[in-house]
């Protein structure tokens, strides 16, 4: 049988066409429903059991599906509602994020497509993103700030069209890696200990070798690889530092930086962005961050927030 994999409840109801197993308590799987059934007429006759799975195969085609649904609509959904948008974004990059198989990323490529032409034919929509703050913090919600926000960049700096898609597709996949990083670990509400800090640190190389491995350009697998770097050295995986970075390295590295602080973290409340701004200006002094990346990051962060 191929690998199970637990099924969400906002894919429950495209699995029309999946076989559905139940796992029991001693890890037996059980089918419990085949090819055909509608989720619906079940949940009509009572309530559904929450340990439902579908085999790989099966999962991958149905978030395929659901990212061409949510594809067809979202051009209309980022000018008519913003809020929704975001919403269906950062739950589509949770979907992504759990489930990186070579077509599902490849077809990352078309949503960002998407985005891209909407924000350069009506650059409000950048501006409108960073406004909505969504109230629970995941993978997704990270992921599609920064991937604005580098669109934002992008746009704001007047990169020509298709380096703007290229910078939105690295802000999409950069934390990729962070598929294989346990929930735990990603989602600790507590300072990580250095053991947990070891493993979140691999995070990067193993984006980069997926990436490459569904057939991304160089680029977006160097800013995968590099954005947790720093000028100086001291950054990770691989403490390169100054010329050896790719300069759109240095500036994701920033605006991940900048995420962080003026976002939603479970342990944390969100500061302004005037105050997050402060924070990063102590590391251009210092050397970690570079000080030409932040000068038009900071271009960029005036004219999306204000």
């Amino acid at each position: 049988m191929s690998e199970m994999l637990p099924i969400t409840s906002q894919e429950l109801y495209y699995h029309t066409e999946s076989e559905v197993y139940i796992r029991f308590v001693n890890d037996d799987f059980s089918l419990f429903k085949g090819r055909g059934v509608d989720i619906r007429e079940l949940e009509r006759r009572g309530p559904l059991p929450e340990n439902l799975f579908a085999t790989t195969d099966d999962k991958s085609r149905v978030i395929l599906q659901m990212q061409k649904e949510m594809n067809r609509n979202l051009r209309s959904s980022l000018v008519e509602d913003p809020i929704q948008a975001k919403e269906v974004l950062s739950r589509f990059a949770d979907l992504l994020f759990d489930n990186p198989t070579k077509e599902i990323l490849r077809e990352s490529k078309s949503t960002v497509n998407i985005v891209v032409e909407s924000c350069i034919t009506n650059p409000d929509i950048v501006k409108q993103m960073n406004a909505v703050a969504l109230k629970d913090y995941t993978t997704g919600v990270h992921i599609i700030n920064v991937m604005f926000l580098f669109l934002g960049f992008g746009i704001l700096n007047g990169y020509p069209s298709k380096e703007v898609n290229q910078l939105t597709l690295m802000g999409l996949l950069h934390d990729i890696g962070k598929t294989e990083i346990s929930d735990d670990i990603l989602t600790a509400p507590r300072k990580l200990t250095d053991n947990e800090f070891q493993i979140m640190q691999s995070h990067p190389a193993i984006g980069a070798e997926l990436l490459s491995a569904c057939g991304f350009d160089d680029q977006v697998v160097r800013v995968a690889l590099e954005h947790h770097e720093k000028n100086d050295g001291s950054g990770y995986p691989l403490k390169k530092k100054g010329d050896d970075l790719y300069f759109e390295s240095k500036i994701l590295a920033i605006i991940d930086i900048y995420e962080a602080l003026t976002n939603l973290r479970p342990y944390k409340e969100p500061m302004s962005p005037l105050k997050a701004l402060g924070i990063i200006i102590s590391d251009v002094k210092s050397g970690k961050l570079d000080a030409m990346a932040f000068k038009l990051f900071a271009v960029s962060i005036i004219g999306i927030t204000y």
